[in-house]
């Protein structure tokens, strides 16, 4: 997938329905990549990927404010330089 898809498309690709991404959305959750002209949203691989990983968080008992901060962590995780987490394994 190397552009943004509908929707639909990030539902099927997801496995969560469209009334659970809606919802995610208004909890903040994550945000759409953009929207069409026609004002439809747009899920990039990013979001693609953070809709799996709520659903996934959920099946293993996380409740959505547990899965917020785990969010949280994972992107300040990839946010660290490389090599900041070498030189701390030395």
């Amino acid at each position: 997938m190397a552009e943004a898809v509908h929707i639909g498309k990030a539902e099927k690709l997801a496995g969560v329905s469209v009334d659970t991404i809606r919802f995610y959305q208004k909890l903040g959750l994550f945000k759409i990549a953009g929207r069409t002209a026609g004002g439809y949203r747009l899920f990039d691989r990013k979001q693609i990927r953070d809709l799996s990983f709520v659903r996934h968080a959920q099946e293993l008992g996380f409740s959505l404010t547990e899965f917020k901060e785990l969010l949280t962590l994972r992107e300040k995780h990839h946010a660290v330089p490389k090599c900041i987490l070498c030189s701390s394994e030395s």
